[in-house]
């Protein structure tokens, strides 16, 4: 079973990764591997592009001025054709690594000094897309790692569960699991009672032949569903899982 650490996170606060990979082992928990879900994206943060100006020696290139939470902007040549001022970007300062192990450094271009590199997503290693700059959601928090904005630096666990641990196959199983070990509130998601509606036994009618093999059939008829593929955020969840997406009436179950 593969567990995202950032799903189980969403169910109970966790500790450092080493501590909870020794005391879930030392509890029984057979942990085969540890996986790092997404880029490498350490020492990337979130800037916000000030303001956007021509390149005064060059017809494709941009001067931006990019604030990326430190005492003063920085002034940054982007050749992108889709950057604005107000956009929210990911930045690679001098000295920072780009996933393909590309380092940052300051340097001229075409006689302008740059700051950095304002990241596409083929950069990021997040796709192939290299047209443009990856822009973020506007809420996205200047200065902040951009790790935890595009959800990279994440981890899983792949664990072997053992025939007498079925209590493990859920992520409500292994947030109880780092409760027993750490403490800790469980957060469980809310529910509400499904809205009622005609009689199931108006839409069909069901015959129990063996009324002691089967003393009580209960059932349940939902209407409008249209079978579609998941969303996005579902399917990334469940392929970190291991799970593979087949669409939505599936997946929710």
């Amino acid at each position: 079973m593969k567990v995202p650490l950032d799903w189980l996170a969403e169910w109970i606060d966790l500790p450092p990764l080493d501590a909870l990979d020794e005391r879930l082992t030392v509890g029984g928990l057979e942990i085969d591997e540890v996986i790092r879900q997404g880029p490498e994206l350490t020492g990337l943060i979130v800037g916000s592009v000030e303001a956007r100006e021509n390149h005064p020696d060059a017809d494709r290139l941009a001067l931006c001025r990019v604030d990326i939470g430190a005492e003063a902007p920085v002034e940054i040549v982007c050749g992108a054709p889709n950057v604005a001022a107000g956009q929210k970007v990911v930045v690679a300062p001098h000295g920072a690594v780009l996933p393909d192990g590309t380092k940052i450094k300051r340097s001229k271009i075409r006689g302008v000094r740059s700051n950095g590199m304002i990241c596409s997503a083929k950069e990021l290693g997040l796709g192939e897309d290299h047209s443009g700059i990856l822009t973020l959601p506007e809420d996205a928090p200047v200065g902040e790692a951009a790790a935890s904005v595009l959800g990279g630096n994440n981890w899983i666990l792949d664990i072997a569960i053992t025939p007498n641990r079925g209590d493990w196959l859920s992520m409500l199983g292994m947030a109880r699991e780092v409760r027993a070990h750490f403490g800790g509130e469980l957060r469980l998601p809310e529910t509400e009672p499904a809205a009622t509606g005609p009689a199931a036994g108006d839409a069909l009618a069901i015959h129990v032949d063996d009324a002691e093999g089967c003393p009580r059939y209960c059932g349940r008829v939902v209407r409008g569903v249209h079978v579609r593929p998941s969303p996005d955020w579902m399917r990334e969840r469940l392929e970190a899982a291991g799970v593979r997406p087949i669409n939505n009436v599936v997946d929710v179950t």
